[in-house]
């Protein structure tokens, strides 16, 4: 959704739900995080195949 978009359905939303007023301040806010970095995937991956031998251990 572009901006502008996203500032017409604001808009309607509030005209429809709250008869066109809206908080000071409001704003529309955008993802402003980081990806984990490659080290982080490789420790992610290390646990999900530690619980997943543990659960396959379980099951056999």
């Amino acid at each position: 959704m572009t901006r502008g978009g996203a500032e017409r359905r604001g808009q309607k939303h509030r005209d429809k739900r709250h008869d066109g007023m809206y908080p000071v301040h409001e704003g529309i806010l955008s993802f402003s995080g980081r990806l984990p970095q490659a080290g982080e995937w490789k420790v992610f991956a290390l646990v999900a195949a530690l619980l997943l031998a543990g659960l396959v251990s379980k099951v056999l």
